[in-house]
């Protein structure tokens, strides 16, 4: 069972900074959706 995270991030600094995090956590791109 695949379960999907969205994150709203007040911009696009935050956003990345937090998809980096996941992705050195071991998650994939796919598996990222964010607003910011």
């Amino acid at each position: 069972m695949h379960r999907r995270l969205y994150f709203v991030l007040p911009d696009a600094g935050h956003a990345r900074a937090a998809a980096a995090d996941l992705r050195a956590a071991g998650l994939d791109d796919a598996h990222l959706h964010a607003l910011a």
